[in-house]
């Protein structure tokens, strides 16, 4: 676990500080480890403020975890990140009632968690990692992408022993930023229990 805690203190700064809900959409889960995103709307005005919830699905033993995204694209203009958060308290978050380390960095657009009490989960279904926050320029037009990157150490699952996971990663989320058009919601999915 040294490793884990060595990069996710020095990557983002740690502060001390699942289930899926029923109307919930998420992402549907891939074979094998994986991070997906998922965007809070498909089409949005300048000035406008984008979510993007992260999550993860299929991985054996997580004890901790760190993301990085990133916008890119468009004609013009840009997705400046706001914010990075994570909500402890949010019924389908994968650490939910366990004892973390939560570490944020909204310069470096870092979100992760490290479970303090040597535990781990195993997590099938998608579960809640977190989620940035990003505001379209004023000047933004076009069609942009929020991804994941996966190189580098800028995202990490973690197993109980340390090890990093191998994972992969879902295909960005697209959001068209247009004055002329109404903003959209993303559909939500039915998911069956």
């Amino acid at each position: 676990m040294r490793r884990v805690i060595v990069v996710l203190a020095v990557g983002v700064f740690p502060l001390m500080a699942g289930f899926a809900m029923a109307d919930e959409s998420v992402p549907s889960a891939q074979t094998g480890p994986a991070m997906t995103v998922k965007a809070s709307h498909s089409t949005v005005a300048p000035g406008q403020l984008i979510t993007v919830d992260v999550y993860v699905s299929n991985v054996a033993k997580l004890s901790a975890y760190q993301f990085r995204l990133v916008a890119t694209g468009g004609d013009q203009g840009s997705l400046a990140l706001e914010s990075v958060t994570l909500d402890q308290v949010r019924n389908n978050y994968v650490f939910l009632g366990r004892q973390v380390m939560q570490a944020l960095n909204k310069q470096a657009g870092l979100c992760g968690a490290l479970l303090t009490d040597g535990s781990s989960r195993d997590v099938t279904k998608p579960a809640y990692l977190g989620t940035a926050t990003f505001r379209a320029t004023s000047d933004a037009r076009g069609a942009f992408e929020i991804s994941i990157i996966n190189h580098a150490g800028s995202s990490i699952l973690a197993d109980s022993v340390g090890q990093t996971v191998t994972f992969t990663t879902s295909a960005p989320t697209k959001v068209t930023v247009s004055d002329r058009v109404a903003p959209t919601r993303v559909q939500k999915r039915s998911t069956k229990r």
